[in-house]
């Protein structure tokens, strides 16, 4: 049963492990035993799927003791029916489809170097659920109006900066387990807040007070979405061609400011993590021929 659940990532497959596993221990029983009833053989045959049955049942309490979440719970929430997705698409539209395109970033490159692509696009779709409380205070959710021309540079920072511990909290309040908060906790690490830290520069204020208190990450997954989120912000509306640059630089300047000191990517790994954020910004990047015809 437990060689057969290990890549279940839906109901249905853990129920398939379980009939796989009744169906070997009838087999079993049949064969192997000696003065066995088609009793002894039918309740070896069920022990299976009372078996899948009773994982799931047990499985919530389980991710809740460890505070991780299977991988059965990961794909649930990559659902857009769930709640906090559903108020992310309402609220914050921006925010929902910058966290969607994060995602695909970091599964990509999560595969690249061997690490769980399930995680980290799930990582990637709920790092910035903390900005469901002020929306309208983040680039993506603006049109028009921008609440950071009333405000002072330092003001700004303490509202951007509330994003990350507003998260940290609603994703508790929504069951988020451990595993996926520390996305939400890391995915800004101590980076500096450039456009705010250039405004208060003006008034005599320095870099440093314009950085991110938050913790490093300290996995590849992790490091990979806060990877993805810097470049899916900064390539968002650029050429193809200039694609290439703006990745290396990016993840360049992440590496050298220290971001990435914790995590265990190697420098093989960040040549893999470039090649395959790449190639995604590429097909998000498609254009249409010029002279495609329209509608009609």
């Amino acid at each position: 049963m437990v060689v057969l659940s290990r890549r279940a990532r839906r109901g249905r497959d853990l129920m398939l492990a379980g009939l796989g596993a009744g169906l070997a221990g009838a087999i079993g029983a049949a064969t192997l035993g000696q003065g066995v009833t088609p009793i002894g053989v039918g309740a070896a045959f069920l022990s299976g799927p009372a078996s899948a049955l009773l994982i799931w049942a047990v499985l919530p309490l389980v991710e809740r003791a460890v505070d991780r979440t299977s991988p059965l719970s990961l794909v649930e929430l990559l659902n857009p029916a769930h709640p906090l997705l559903e108020r992310l698409r309402s609220e914050a539209p921006g925010t929902y489809y910058h966290s969607r395109d994060v995602a695909a970033l970091a599964e990509a490159a999560a595969r690249a170097v061997g690490a769980d692509p399930l995680l980290a696009a799930v990582g990637g779709l709920y790092h910035d659920i903390g900005k469901l409380l002020r929306p309208q205070f983040f680039a993506e959710n603006q049109s028009g109006t921008n609440p950071h021309e009333d405000l002072a540079p330092s003001m700004s920072k303490v509202v951007l900066a509330s994003h990350v511990k507003d998260g940290v909290e609603l994703g508790r309040r929504y069951g988020l387990r451990g595993d996926i908060i520390k996305f939400v906790a890391t995915h800004h690490g101590t980076t500096v807040m450039r456009y705010f830290s250039q405004r208060g520069a003006a008034q005599g204020l320095s870099e440093d007070e314009f950085r991110y208190d938050s913790p490093l990450p300290d996995t590849k997954e992790t490091a990979i979405v806060m990877l993805a989120d810097s470049v899916e912000a900064y390539a968002r509306g650029r050429e193809r061609d200039d694609l290439a640059e703006l990745v290396e630089r990016v993840i360049e300047d992440r590496r050298r400011d220290g971001q990435l000191d914790r995590s265990p990517l190697t420098l093989g790994d960040l040549a893999r993590i470039k090649r395959s954020f790449l190639e995604v910004l590429q097909g998000m990047a498609h254009r249409r021929a010029k002279d495609y015809p329209p509608p009609g």
